[in-house]
């Protein structure tokens, strides 16, 4: 990938003294990196006041205990993980008649966990699939449109899974939970109906007026052509759906696994209340890859069913650790040609 870099700035200021145009441009970038910065000590904070919270001999104990062969099993997972999410990733384009194979989108997905696993939340990750695919299909509308698609569909499936955990256990978990899912779940019903009707759009094209901008008015027109195509081929979507849904439920299980390696006493259903909320809340940009952010979320939402902290941190922190390591073939194939399939 092609990273910006920075060209000094020639502008000059004008008569009246005023700065110049780009000035406002460069405090701007410079805000940016340093947010992105912050989000490396917001972590460290986060995981120092964790440590102190739960004794780390406690939870070094709690590791050592775990079975073994259950935590082999759940490395595994960590690399089905990526498997599944290459493959439902994969069911969309083909749904579309794209020309592009199973590999390079596995390839591809592994590459982007990588390098995601060094950035914010998971824009980052999507940020690689869309630059690789656009790369190796020369469409920019295509693969912009699959990523926003599979990630709509991803967040949906979360939220259900909220909700049907809700309704089947019955480990007395808040009612501000069952509010939230199902207020999440209509705002993304109604984020994804307002994308898709006229008026909404017609607005997006009348803010990037003038001959300027009409290359822009025109990828983005591209887009919604793009994402018009999948209304049309509801069996393919219902497909995605149910792909999606089996994806998170695979996520939700490796936990399940992990908590069982290390003698947790919750149940399914607990996890699939748990699991996808502190997954949405690791999705907000506050904390490097939501490290810091997922441990606490988990010691919250699990210490609301009497699971201890030092359980819930070992849970979280021994998952994180094992996820990385199925990332590492992604590190090995970026070495090797980069980020776009089968390109540099």
């Amino acid at each position: 990938m092609t990273l910006p870099i920075a060209q000094p700035d020639l502008a000059e200021p004008d008569p009246a003294g005023s700065p110049p145009a780009r000035a406002t441009g460069g405090v701007k970038a410079l805000a940016g990196r340093a947010l992105r910065w912050l989000r490396i000590p917001v972590s460290l904070l986060m995981l120092a006041y964790l440590l102190h919270l739960v004794e780390p001999a406690q939870a070094l104990a709690v590791l050592a205990n775990a079975d073994p062969r259950l935590v082999l099993l759940v490395a595994l997972m960590a690399v089905g993980d990526r498997l599944l999410g290459a493959f439902r990733w994969y069911m969309l384009l083909r749904g579309k008649h794209v020309d592009v194979s199973f590999a390079p989108l596995a390839r591809l997905t592994f590459v982007s966990n990588f390098i995601g696993s060094f950035l914010p939340a998971g824009v980052g990750i999507e940020a690689v699939r869309v630059y690789g695919l656009s790369r190796h299909t020369a469409d920019l509308a295509l693969a912009l449109s699959s990523v926003i698609v599979e990630r709509v569909l991803a967040l949906g499936a979360l939220v259900v899974l909220v909700v049907l955990g809700l309704l089947l256990s019955d480990a007395g978990f808040p009612a501000w939970i069952g509010r939230f899912a199902w207020a999440s779940l209509a705002a993304l019903a109604l984020g994804s109906l307002t994308l898709m009707i006229g008026p909404t759009r017609r607005l997006s094209l009348s803010l990037l007026p003038g001959r300027l901008l009409a290359p822009v008015r025109a990828k983005i027109q591209e887009l919604y052509l793009r994402l018009d195509e999948y209304r049309h081929q509801p069996l393919m979507l219902a497909g995605a759906i149910a792909m999606a849904l089996f994806f998170q439920l695979f996520r939700v299980a490796t936990y399940a696994v992990a908590g069982a390696a290390i003698g947790i006493d919750a149940t399914f259903q607990t996890y699939m209340v748990v699991v996808p909320i502190v997954s949405l809340v690791m999705m907000v940009p506050i904390s490097l890859g939501g490290l810091g952010v997922g441990e606490a979320a988990f010691i919250s939402l699990l210490g609301l069913v009497g699971i201890p902290a030092e359980q819930s941190f070992t849970l979280s922190i021994m998952v994180l650790v094992l996820s990385l390591l199925g990332t590492l073939p992604g590190g090995w194939f970026y070495l090797q040609s980069g980020v776009a399939p089968g390109r540099r």
